[in-house]
Protein backbone atom coordinates (compact mmCIF):
# COMPACT_ATOMS: atom_id res chain seq x y z
CA UNK A 1 0.00 0.00 0.00
CA UNK A 2 2.86 2.40 1.20
CA UNK A 3 4.55 1.54 -2.92
CA UNK A 4 1.24 2.64 -4.55
CA UNK A 5 1.14 5.83 -2.65
CA UNK A 6 4.63 6.84 -3.74
CA UNK A 7 4.11 5.42 -7.26
CA UNK A 8 0.79 7.35 -7.93
CA UNK A 9 1.55 10.69 -7.83
CA UNK A 10 5.15 9.50 -10.06
CA UNK A 11 3.25 8.52 -12.66
CA UNK A 12 0.87 11.17 -12.87
CA UNK A 13 4.21 13.42 -12.99
CA UNK A 14 5.73 11.41 -15.82
CA UNK A 15 2.43 11.36 -18.20
CA UNK A 16 2.49 15.46 -17.19
CA UNK A 17 5.81 15.77 -18.43
CA UNK A 18 5.19 13.48 -21.79
CA UNK A 19 2.29 15.69 -22.49
CA UNK A 20 3.90 18.85 -21.81
CA UNK A 21 6.51 17.72 -24.23
CA UNK A 22 4.20 16.59 -26.80
CA UNK A 23 3.35 20.21 -26.68
CA UNK A 24 6.42 21.91 -26.91
CA UNK A 25 7.41 19.72 -29.96
CA UNK A 26 4.08 20.69 -31.67
CA UNK A 27 5.11 24.67 -31.13
CA UNK A 28 8.50 23.91 -32.29
CA UNK A 29 7.11 22.48 -35.37
CA UNK A 30 4.70 25.22 -35.47
CA UNK A 31 6.98 28.05 -35.88
CA UNK A 32 9.63 26.24 -37.84
CA UNK A 33 6.71 25.90 -40.56
CA UNK A 34 5.73 29.83 -40.60
CA UNK A 35 6.74 31.22 -43.99
CA UNK A 36 6.19 35.18 -45.34
CA UNK A 37 2.81 35.97 -46.07
CA UNK A 38 0.81 33.29 -43.69
CA UNK A 39 -1.73 34.73 -41.52
CA UNK A 40 -0.75 34.13 -37.75
CA UNK A 41 -2.12 34.97 -34.44
CA UNK A 42 -0.07 35.15 -31.29
CA UNK A 43 -0.45 34.26 -28.34
CA UNK A 44 -1.38 37.02 -26.70
CA UNK A 45 -4.51 37.08 -29.54
CA UNK A 46 -3.25 39.77 -32.11
CA UNK A 47 -3.76 39.04 -35.72
CA UNK A 48 -1.65 39.24 -38.47
CA UNK A 49 0.07 38.75 -41.73
CA UNK A 50 4.32 37.66 -41.62
CA UNK A 51 6.40 40.23 -43.65
CA UNK A 52 9.49 39.07 -43.02
CA UNK A 53 10.91 36.21 -40.33
CA UNK A 54 14.37 36.05 -39.18
CA UNK A 55 16.32 33.56 -36.64
CA UNK A 56 14.42 34.44 -33.37
CA UNK A 57 11.82 37.45 -34.50
CA UNK A 58 9.05 38.11 -37.19
CA UNK A 59 7.67 41.18 -38.43
CA UNK A 60 3.42 41.08 -38.27
CA UNK A 61 1.67 43.33 -40.30
CA UNK A 62 -1.49 43.99 -37.91
CA UNK A 63 -3.00 47.20 -40.36
CA UNK A 64 -1.83 48.58 -43.19
CA UNK A 65 1.48 50.23 -42.64
CA UNK A 66 1.47 49.16 -39.72
CA UNK A 67 4.05 46.42 -38.40
CA UNK A 68 4.56 44.95 -35.01
CA UNK A 69 7.91 43.16 -34.11
CA UNK A 70 7.63 39.66 -32.34
CA UNK A 71 9.17 36.98 -31.14
CA UNK A 72 8.56 33.74 -33.12
CA UNK A 73 8.26 31.94 -30.31
CA UNK A 74 4.98 33.77 -29.30
CA UNK A 75 3.17 32.90 -32.70
CA UNK A 76 0.47 30.61 -31.65
CA UNK A 77 -0.48 29.49 -34.38
CA UNK A 78 -1.47 29.80 -38.12
CA UNK A 79 -5.22 31.47 -39.23
CA UNK A 80 -7.00 28.86 -41.67
CA UNK A 81 -9.13 30.38 -43.99
CA UNK A 82 -12.54 31.78 -43.06
CA UNK A 83 -14.77 30.08 -44.97
CA UNK A 84 -14.18 27.54 -47.95
CA UNK A 85 -16.64 25.57 -50.60
CA UNK A 86 -16.27 22.67 -48.54
CA UNK A 87 -16.64 24.32 -45.28
CA UNK A 88 -20.49 25.25 -46.41
CA UNK A 89 -21.06 21.97 -47.59
CA UNK A 90 -20.03 20.46 -44.36
CA UNK A 91 -21.99 23.07 -42.22
CA UNK A 92 -24.92 22.32 -44.13
CA UNK A 93 -24.60 18.62 -43.85
CA UNK A 94 -24.08 19.15 -39.69
CA UNK A 95 -27.47 21.24 -40.14
CA UNK A 96 -29.42 18.98 -41.63
CA UNK A 97 -28.16 16.21 -39.23
CA UNK A 98 -29.06 18.42 -36.58
CA UNK A 99 -32.74 18.99 -37.84
CA UNK A 100 -33.36 15.23 -38.25
CA UNK A 101 -31.93 14.72 -34.55
CA UNK A 102 -34.74 17.42 -33.34
CA UNK A 103 -37.71 15.41 -35.41
CA UNK A 104 -36.78 12.36 -33.42
CA UNK A 105 -38.54 11.54 -30.36
CA UNK A 106 -37.07 11.94 -27.18
CA UNK A 107 -36.31 8.77 -24.75
CA UNK A 108 -38.57 9.04 -21.86
CA UNK A 109 -38.42 7.20 -18.88
CA UNK A 110 -39.95 3.76 -19.21
CA UNK A 111 -43.36 2.84 -17.92
CA UNK A 112 -44.21 -0.67 -16.38
CA UNK A 113 -46.80 -2.18 -18.37
CA UNK A 114 -48.27 -4.51 -15.04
Amino acid sequence: MGILLFLLPVIVLVLLMRQQQRRLRQHQALVASIEVGDEVVTTSGIFGTITSLDDETAQLEVAPGLALKVAKRAIGGIVGPVNTADDDAADDDDADDADEADERPEAGPVQDAS
